[in-house]
């Protein structure tokens, strides 16, 4: 920022107006009113704007013998309040270079007022002050990257990171505990001044970042137990065993010590020479409880079928 800064009166001529312009080599001189606010900006712009050519002296319309001739410019009779470009655009004394420059650029202007909260004039930013900051030394930069903040923000011993700068570029080589504190320096390193860029080489032990997401159950199968009739949420009559693979229970035998279930092998009926009777050899005959079992596992209490 530009301290040494000069403005007009609100009632200046436009004439005295282009004389400090010319005198101080600028290109925009701030309006202030009787209580010395910031009110607007002439700029070499807005003079131009109040010049009408047919007015020149020695005009461009006096023949072509006059054209190699200097013109003289006759300012019009106007105040710079009535010329100026207004309100002005400013910032705060604490704005950063970054909110200055965004405010220039989306309001496409040279030159930035900066004001008190009373709208006192206490200086001016230009494009040029802005292009400064990457004028600084390398050294300098490796100075505030390495003792301001790995030092005293971070708090790193000085052997642990090794800083060098180059054309602005800043190398970080090193190796810490955290991945916390090297994302944190490399933040903190790209918002000096200066610094262009920066090549992060820094190694860690711990990743505090990172999330482990917590294991899930195994889900349940819908189809598990579709052989017996059940659902995969229902306990068979036999109790439930849980199998460690798994994790789902899985039926149980129908047999029980209340409920004995088995086949047996029904011999078959013979004569007196022991010659099987009939057309059939042999048959399977189901024992116990093996037919009322399968019609509860099958058919609910409720509503017994009325054929079975």
């Amino acid at each position: 920022m530009t301290t040494d800064v000069t403005s007009a009166p609100a009632n200046a001529s436009i004439a005295e107006v282009a004389a400090i312009l010319t005198e101080r080599d600028i290109t925009g001189v701030p309006i202030v009113n009787q209580f010395d606010i910031v009110v607007g900006v002439v700029s070499w712009t807005d003079l131009r704007r109040t010049i009408d050519p047919d007015e020149l002296e020695g005009g461009i319309r006096g023949g072509w013998m006059r054209r190699d001739r200097p013109v003289q410019v006759r300012w019009p009779d106007q105040a710079a309040i009535e010329v100026m470009s207004g309100p002005p655009i400013t910032v705060g004394p604490d704005a950063s270079l970054a909110v200055a420059g965004r405010r220039m650029h989306r309001y496409n202007i040279g030159r930035l007022l900066v004001t008190d909260a009373d709208n006192h004039l206490l200086g001016i930013i230009t494009r040029r002050d802005l292009l400064k900051v990457h004028a600084r030394l390398d050294s300098v930069i490796l100075d505030e990257v390495a003792q301001r903040i790995l030092r005293r923000i971070l708090v790193l011993e000085p052997s642990s990171v090794d800083v060098a700068v180059d054309d602005g570029v800043v190398t970080l080589v090193g190796h810490v505990a955290r991945k916390s504190t090297v994302l944190a320096a490399v933040g903190l390193t790209q918002a000096v001044a200066g610094v262009t860029e920066v090549v992060d080489r820094l190694t860690f032990d711990t990743d505090d970042i990172t999330r482990t997401p917590a294991p899930q159950p195994p889900a349940l199968d819908a189809m598990h137990g579709w052989w017996d009739g059940r659902r995969h949420d229902t306990p068979p009559t036999g109790g439930t065993r849980d199998t460690t693979a798994t994790g789902i229970a899985e039926p149980a035998p129908f047999s029980s010590p209340e409920h004995p279930v088995g086949i047996e092998f029904e011999e078959p009926s013979r004569d007196s020479g022991g010659t099987p009777s009939g057309a059939a050899t042999g048959a399977l005959r189901l024992t116990g409880d093996i037919v009322d079992e399968w019609g509860r596992q099958s058919f609910p209490a409720s509503d017994p079928p009325t054929n079975w």
